[in-house]
Formats: structure tokens, C-alpha cells, sequence
């Protein structure tokens, strides 16, 4: 309905086309996997930096927040490796592919530098794809990947309403 509103209203006339994108693929460390599973009913301490928060409002959501100057953080609560590609593809600007091969929802928490800040205060944080191998259990492997786009072929401004 919203396509065929879009469609009669601004004249926008689109199409879908795969192109190559630099991305990364997103594996299992050799070591294996660090995340605890999420298993209903248990209790999952939140992490040091969110000490006092309510877990249950986090349930099912990873949330990105800055810890200080220069230092962000990822937190999950139940949530799925694919919402994890998800979000470091929407962190890092640049897409990110689930590879791992891990089902189910998982529980994490770790503290990172800043992908586009000012250096950081927290001497002991570490690049985002460090914190991932170290805290996670998980690698990020630069990769060429197919990614879906929506490509607009014409557009017309409406005249008054």
C-alpha cells in the first residue's frame, strides 16, 4: 500500500539489484564461542559499566551507548547473533554477514574504542574487533560480500497538496 502511495504520489518508480559491497563476515574464533545462552527463567548479571540498571528492560535488545569520552559499549540481553551482525553493520557503517553458525539467544556485554571518537579516557578498552575475539569468542573477517539495493530510477517532487 505504502509502495502504491509513494508510487502515485511522487511519480517514484524504483528497482532492486544486487552489487558487490565491502563488508565482513562474521565467524567463530578458533577458540570457540564466549557468550553465555540465554536460557528462560536464569538470571544474567548486567555488565560492571550497567551496575544498578533493571535487566528487564534490556530483555531482547542490544543497546550501543558511550561509557565515557571515546569508549562505547555493546550490551545484549537474549538476543540472537544475527540482531549482533545487525548492529555492528549499523556500528561500523559497512555490512556485516552472520557466518558463525550459532542458533539460538545469547546474553554479552563488552566495552570498546569508540569507532569514530576522540581517544579515549579508559586506558584498558580495546578496538571493537579485539573486544569481539576477547570478550565474545568472535571474529570479524574482512570480505567482499552480495548486498541487496534499492535503486531509485525516478522521482518527482509533488506540485502543492
Amino acid at each position: 500500500m505504502l509502495q502504491k502511495l509513494l508510487a502515485e504520489r511522487f511519480k517514484l518508480a524504483v528497482h532492486r539489484e544486487e552489487k558487490e559491497v565491502e563488508g565482513y563476515v562474521m565467524v567463530v574464533n578458533k577458540n570457540g564461542p564466549k557468550m553465555k545462552a540465554a536460557a528462560p527463567g536464569e538470571d544474567h548479571a548486567m555488565p560492571d559499566y550497567l551496575a544498578g540498571k533493571t535487566p528487564a528492560a534490556f530483555e531482547g535488545h542490544i543497546f550501543v551507548s558511550m561509557e565515557g569520552p571515546g569508549t562505547s559499549a555493546i550490551t545484549a540481553r537474549g538476543v540472537s547473533i544475527a540482531q549482533l551482525a545487525d548492529t555492528l553493520s549499523a556500528t561500523l557503517s559497512t555490512a556485516v554477514l552472520d557466518k558463525t553458525g550459532l542458533s539460538g539467544n545469547f546474553y554479552f556485554g563488552l566495552k570498546f574504542l569508540a569507532v569514530n571518537g576522540s581517544p579515549a579516557d579508559d586506558a584498558g578498552a580495546s578496538t571493537i574487533f579485539s573486544a569481539l575475539q576477547d570478550e565474545l569468542g568472535l571474529k570479524l573477517e574482512k570480505q567482499k560480500l552480495i548486498a541487496g539495493m534499492l535503486v531509485i530510477d525516478h522521482f518527482e517532487p509533488p506540485s502543492e497538496n
